[in-house]
């Protein structure tokens, strides 16, 4: 190379060409570089302590450190998206509904203009959120319509034999909803496709397939197959409380679940017990005005109605009937479904008293 530029590049510089040429590139003035701008981090610090509260279970936090995160981002990033939609999944845990909605909506619509894969694939779980939503405020055809909206999308992505776990859970929120409407058949043809893929991916010990174990077992109480629904819960809750603990969210559902196949048995101190064990862990995780709490004070009640005690019963199915009203307003049929309880309830007490006099007077400040 050095006898190749002597022979032939230095002579057509000429003398002093190439000391001229060194001067000229030394002296020349250099534009300054546009700087780039720095990546945006993927996980924020607000994002992150968000996650630790969430791990922790306290939902309150968290949101409240998911919403300050959503403002790290800017305006229609993938990033952005992400903040939204756990910030509304704890809206949602919390039974903030509307607001909920308003998340996954948003994040909706930055998904929705992405191309990429994995932004199809998180399409695909906001829709499943919103279904999630319009499922527990009862308006179960919109529900229907959003997990089959997800349903789409997901074996567009995956295809429509791919053993994943993203469309089992699909299948076993659409059973849900089918056992909700009473159309029993449907909903265990729908949960049993989600147990099928479950126990071949993850394993038949794994908390997702405990999830459908729970899920079956509800089906057969709604048919009154009360041994099979045992069965299917005592399977669910053993992993449970393995994976995820005695305390959890999860664990305590399960635990309301057993009580009221053994209150429609008619053994009522195994229900107290059940459903006092329910109660504790969601007051303390969930909160006293969540509607899961409500749901646990109402059944509470119920037993105490079966055993004739009446004025205890009232008791609990005010306290369930006020927190349902304040979360889900009048006409969710959780409140209704409290009200008329309540009402059957007190009109079992010698009062005088009409009950909506009586009602009114409860629930005013």
């Amino acid at each position: 190379m050095g006898v190749i530029f002597k022979t032939y590049v230095l002579p057509l510089l000429g003398g002093g060409g190439l000391v001229a040429i060194i001067v000229a590139l030394i002296g020349r003035k250099r534009e300054p570089k546009e700087p780039k701008p720095p990546k945006p981090k993927k996980i924020t610090y607000n994002y992150r302590q968000a996650m630790v509260y969430e791990e922790h279970l306290n939902y309150p936090k968290a949101l409240e450190w998911y919403i300050k995160s959503v403002e790290d981002y800017k305006p229609d990033t993938l990033d952005r998206a992400k903040a939204l939609s756990r910030a509304g999944e704890m809206h949602w845990k919390l039974a903030n509904y509307n607001e909920a909605l308003a998340c996954f909506y948003e994040a909706q619509a930055i998904y929705q203009v992405a191309k990429n894969k994995k932004s199809q694939r998180e399409l695909a779980a906001v829709y499943n959120n919103i279904a999630l939503v319009y499922d527990h405020q009862g308006d179960y055809d919109r529900a229907l319509e959003w997990y089959f909206n997800a349903l789409d999308s997901c074996e567009k992505i995956f295809g429509s034999r791919h053993p994943n776990t993203a469309i089992a859970k699909i299948y076993n929120n659409i059973a849900l909803v089918y056992n909700y409407k009473y159309k029993c058949d449907k909903a265990l043809e729908w949960h049993f496709k989600a147990l099928v893929i479950e126990e071949k991916v993850l394993g038949k010990e794994h908390p997702i397939t405990a999830v459908t174990y729970n899920n079956i077992a509800r089906v057969y109480d709604n048919q009154g197959e009360y041994d099979k629904a045992l069965e299917w819960f005592s399977k669910a809750l053993i992993i449970y409380v393995v994976a995820l603990g005695q305390e959890h969210p999860s664990t305590a559902a399960v635990y309301n679940n057993i009580a009221n196949v053994y209150g429609a048995q008619g053994e009522y101190d195994n229900a107290l017990v059940w459903h006092s064990k329910a109660l504790a862990v969601r007051e303390k995780v969930l909160g006293k005005g969540h509607p899961s709490t409500a749901q646990s004070y109402n059944n509470i009640s119920v037993v105490y109605f079966e055993q004739g005690e009446h004025e205890k019963a009232l008791t609990y199915f005010l306290k369930a009937y006020r927190m349902t009203l304040d979360k889900l307003g009048t006409d969710h049929p959780e409140t209704q479904k409290y009200l008329n309880n309540m009402c059957e309830c007190y009109e079992k007490i010698s009062v005088t008293e009409p009950f909506e006099d009586w009602l009114a007077s409860q629930l005013s400040p």
